[in-house]
């Protein structure tokens, strides 16, 4: 154990459990099944590994209980406190969101306005057979997208999302898979069009009553 380790109540018994652990790592990657007397043994190895797997799990479970408990009373009380700042803060980013997409659209479509302006007197000085001169409508105020606070600066930045308007013409690479429901058919004796059936085999153990 190097120097900067920090010793626990808890230690002792990872260090029996990891080198009991490491003792039958050992045995099991040099196992070799030749014959049926070879796979019980194997197999009343891997049941001695699965109960100690459970042994160890629920020490680990009982060490931390404390620790995880005292943890939990934490993260509730910050969680308590932080929320009216989050509602606060979502108000905020929602309002101020919908103004300035409100300002963006209104120059958008000033300008399409001062567009449609300039394109029909153009048409007109056509058929009136004389040479336009520039005479645009002023350009819309730019939309700031800065604003310097006394608590800082805070910058509206274009964040793109969607709406789904037509699923059917979703392509297929967008539509995700359930896998675990799609299982669970399986295991209940159904089938899935579009899957087939694909049989493994995973032992299970149980302790001698």
């Amino acid at each position: 154990m190097s120097e900067t380790t920090t010793l626990q109540p808890y230690s002792a018994e990872v260090a029996e459990i990891a080198a009991r652990g490491a003792e039958l790592q050992s045995q099991a990657e040099a196992f070799v099944i030749a014959c049926d007397e070879d796979d019980l043994a194997a197999k009343t190895m891997l049941a001695e590994v699965r109960s100690m797997l459970k042994e160890a799990d629920a020490k680990r479970k009982q060490v931390k209980e404390p620790y995880l408990r005292a943890g939990k009373e934490i993260d509730a009380a910050f969680r308590t406190a932080a929320a009216p700042w989050q509602a606060a803060e979502s108000a905020l980013v929602g309002k101020t969101g919908a103004w300035h997409k409100a300002k963006v659209e209104a120059e958008q479509a000033a300008l399409r306005e001062r567009e449609r302006i300039e394109r029909e007197r153009l048409e007109r000085s056509a058929e009136q057979g004389v040479t336009p001169q520039p005479e645009l409508p002023p350009l819309p105020s730019a939309v700031a997208s800065t604003t310097s606070t006394a608590a800082g600066a805070v910058t509206m930045v274009a964040v793109r999302g969607f709406q789904i308007v037509d699923p059917e013409q979703i392509p297929r690479e967008f539509l995700t898979i359930d896998r675990v429901k799609i299982g669970d058919v399986y295991r209940k004796g159904g089938d899935v069009p579009g899957c087939k059936e694909d049989i493994s085999y995973v032992p299970r153990t149980r302790r001698p009553s």
